[in-house]
């Protein structure tokens, strides 16, 4: 079993969408504890209109979101742990909220953490009553969903568990592991026909709907990326692939240049680069990125200071990169500093043509200005090692 403590993660802000959550939540339970000492019968009946049921989904809403509040009595019936064990599922459900939420909030805001558990909730409860006639209560859900947008927005921190196996013990483990392990738990509980005794569905549908928050939060800008979170680790994954097809792929002959008609009027070449622009950002954006390398790479040498916006120019030199083409890659690469220098990716654009200029034309003297710049901009640890294995090349 692994137990969770807390997270690496420092925190900026007072937890306040997670304090209320977690008062409200264990208010529920001693409501029913002191109406259950009086009469547990009437505790049984809160328990059962707070919960969610496939029979009345649909004619009460409203439990989509009281289910989440509601943990089983302690007096209804005898089952293997009594009602120690029904109160063990609030105390689990609680340190879930406390340990993803608290980092999860400081990172969303106090509204942006109670969308996520809130409606997380509402999907894992949807999951469940699709799966199952019984009726289903507890927060268990609404944490996964927690857990979900966790990997998401947070997967490079670490958290702290308590190992409860052979050995008993407190280690420091990467959140993806921890997460991975639950999900494949729930995933063989699901498959296993345990429903009888745990909403699997439920747990499974909160993972879901807490992935999809998180993803949609990340794609719609907010909150404001970092660098820990699933498209920081994505665009990584994509630089990678783009260095190793730097180191990997053979030089291709440069094409032939296109004579330029020295006839001409100025304003003809500022009217035909303009239109030229168009037509290659125009391609990129619509997904032919080989037409668009192809229309650069017949007109770049007449229009040699052109460029296109910062994200489609680094587009393009990636895709040139990419299919071989070093030469011209790395004009446009040149081209990207020369006109978008203050870019983001600028540090990283300058180990690529650092890279390329050594590897793959050559041309030393000219990489190193470019790679001692890299290596004071970088902020990745791999990056700014290759950029200091290839200056000592150049020395």
């Amino acid at each position: 079993m692994l137990l969770p403590l807390g997270t690496d993660r420092p925190l900026r802000r007072r937890p306040r969408a997670c304090e209320t959550l977690l008062v409200v939540t264990v208010a529920a339970q001693v409501l029913v504890l002191l109406i259950g000492l009086q009469s547990p019968d009437s505790a049984a009946a809160l328990v059962d209109a707070m919960s969610l049921a496939q029979t009345t989904a649909w004619t009460e809403p409203w439990t989509f979101l009281t289910y989440q509040f509601a943990h089983d009595s302690p007096f209804a019936g005898t089952g293997t742990g009594g009602g120690l064990w029904r109160l063990l599922h609030l105390a689990f459900n609680m340190l879930g909220l406390w340990v993803f939420g608290r980092p999860l909030e400081d990172r969303l805001g106090h509204v942006g953490l109670l969308g996520v558990y809130l409606g997380g909730g509402i999907v894992a409860g949807l999951a469940q009553v699709l799966d199952s006639p019984g009726s289903v209560i507890g927060a268990s859900g609404s944490v996964c969903a927690l857990v979900g947008a966790f990997a998401m927005l947070l997967p490079r921190v670490h958290i702290r568990v308590l190992v409860i196996f052979i050995l008993i013990g407190i280690w420091t483990i990467p959140s993806l592991w921890v997460v991975g392990f639950w999900v494949v738990l729930d995933l063989v509980g699901f498959a296993g026909g345990g429903k009888a005794t745990t909403a699997y569905a439920a747990h499974l549908g909160g993972y879901v709907g807490g992935v999809g928050a998180g993803l949609l939060l990340l794609l719609c800008t907010r909150p404001k990326g970092d660098d820990v979170d699933a498209l920081w680790l994505f665009r990584q994954w994509r630089r990678r692939q783009h260095a190793r097809a730097v180191l990997t792929t053979p030089t291709p002959p440069p094409p032939t240049p296109v004579p330029h008609d020295a006839d001409r009027a100025p304003q003809d070449d500022v009217i035909e680069e303009h239109a030229w622009l168009r037509d290659v950002e125009a391609a990129m954006h619509s997904g032919r990125s080989r037409g668009g390398m192809q229309r650069w790479m017949r007109e770049c040498d007449r229009f040699p200071d052109a460029c296109l916006s910062a994200p489609v120019q680094l587009d393009l030199a990636n895709h040139l990169q990419a299919g071989g083409h070093h030469a011209e890659a790395a004009d446009a690469y040149r081209r990207m500093l020369d006109n978008h220098g203050d870019h983001p990716e600028s540090p990283m654009v300058r180990l690529m043509l650092g890279v390329l200029l050594i590897r793959h034309l050559h041309r030393p003297d000219d990489a190193r200005p470019l790679l001692l710049q890299a290596r004071d901009q970088l902020h990745d640890d791999a990056q700014r090692a290759l950029a200091i294995e290839l200056l000592e090349t150049t020395s």
